[in-house]
């Protein structure tokens, strides 16, 4: 019997036995296979384990049937777990029914997959927040281990992270060591890592892969990522104001239009930076977002979070709280804010700084006269009306009315 033409089968795994898997409890994985005419795609997989997780997908269709790979899918191989196939006789017009199967290899049966079936007939095909993103394409050959990963050069220390400079193989990598002091975060981590990697936009640096080390009885995660050539917008800024050598307007807009666009991405997908500063882009022939320091997941538009960030790139709020732990105030470091509305007001700084090759000192210290402050340092500015407005919104003191990086999508036209 032929599979309906057009819908949705949605699969959510519940408890699954191979020789790689074992996961018991609630539903960890969903699936959705998009059939559209004689097309099937699946969308929407994520791991149920802190490592980068098994992904099931569709091998080929055959009159009433899906063949399908259960594949463990890291950043730099591709292992295939196990081959089967879905039976699907005359679906109703809806199902939702508990099934299983079993998962083979070379013959040879290696574990069971349960899980729920729901077929939606003529549904419009979902739009998921994020893509997998495919292993960069150098380095599909290798492993990431902790033995291919060389450690060549330490960049910068911060609390519990270190930065380095690294290689795998002939590629050259940034290196962000984290030591996680309990397994709950090293886990709260590594999902954000996993999301990381899902995110390819062309000014962000691409997240590569992630791995555990336990090498020195400390619990460490190791971040992966792309190494971009060129200088750090910070030095580019600074060997600008030596010479009082000021980008033009063009110049700026473009980069400008980079930055508020690969933010908006991230805010689509619900990752806020939490840490914007000049020092965390790369120049070379554009502008890229390297850095990912102090990012956070974000459910809700308000919320409490732990202080991360530079100082002089705070929002008033974290300003305020900050000033609040130096009071013995707030000795957890905690803020209540809209974290996308403080990375707005952080990457407002950067453009100030950009346009007047200055530091954006005292530009966000929560008192009576900040906005007066702002209005003043922005007048000053040698450009055009629209690229000033455009600072004073993304620099608005009150944070309900500042815009966020999609909004400002508008000031660039679709």
């Amino acid at each position: 019997m032929e599979i309906p033409s057009e819908g949705v089968l949605r699969v959510t795994l519940t408890h699954a036995t191979t020789r790689t898997i074992c996961s018991i409890g609630t539903p960890k994985m969903l699936v959705m296979f998009i059939l559209e005419g004689k097309e099937v795609r699946s969308t929407t997989q994520s791991g149920w384990n802190p490592y980068w997780g098994e992904v099931l997908e569709i091998a080929s269709r055959r009159q009433g049937t899906l063949y399908f790979r259960l594949m463990s899918k890291s950043l730099f191989n591709f292992k295939l777990l196990g081959e089967g196939e879905f039976s699907l006789s005359k679906l109703p017009s809806s199902l939702n029914k508990d099934s299983s199967f079993s998962v083979y290899k070379s013959s040879k049966k290696t574990g069971e997959i349960h899980m729920i079936l729901n077929f939606l007939s003529n549904t419009k095909t979902p739009s998921p927040q994020t893509t997998l993103k495919k292993p960069h394409k150098r380095m599909l050959s290798y492993d990431l281990t902790l033995g291919n990963l060389e450690f060549q050069k330490e960049l910068t220390t911060e609390k519990n992270t270190k930065l380095y400079e690294g290689r795998v193989a002939d590629t050259k990598v940034l290196v962000r060591v984290k030591e996680c002091l309990r397994v709950e975060e090293f886990n709260k981590v590594q999902r954000e890592a996993l999301t990381l990697s899902r995110v390819s936009y062309p000014s962000i640096c691409k997240v590569l892969g992630s791995l555990l080390d336990t090498s020195d009885s400390k619990l460490k995660h190791i971040l992966v990522q792309e190494k971009l050539e060129g200088k750090n917008l910070l030095e580019v800024i600074n060997f600008r104001a030596k010479r009082n050598n000021f980008w033009t307007e063009d110049k700026l807009w473009k980069y400008f239009e980079s930055l508020v666009r690969s933010f908006a991405h991230l805010e689509r997908n619900q990752i806020a930076h939490s840490d914007i500063k000049p020092s965390h882009f790369v120049c070379s022939s554009g502008i890229k977002l390297f850095d990912f320091g102090a990012y956070v997941m974000v459910c809700s538009e308000e919320a409490t979070f732990g202080l991360t960030g530079t100082l002089t790139y705070f929002s008033p709020l974290e300003f305020q709280a900050y000033t609040s732990y130096l009071k013995g105030e707030n000795p957890e470091r905690l803020v209540t804010h809209n974290p996308f509305k403080s990375d707005t007001y952080s990457l407002g700084l950067t453009f100030y700084q950009m346009s007047s090759l200055k530091l954006p000192l005292g530009l966000n210290e929560c008192t009576d006269k900040l906005r007066t402050k702002l209005q003043s340092a922005i007048k000053k500015l040698n450009y055009s009306s629209k690229l000033k407005e455009l600072l004073l919104n993304m620099l608005e003191v009150d944070q309900t009315k500042r815009p966020s990086f999609t909004d400002l999508e508008s000031y660039f036209g679709v």
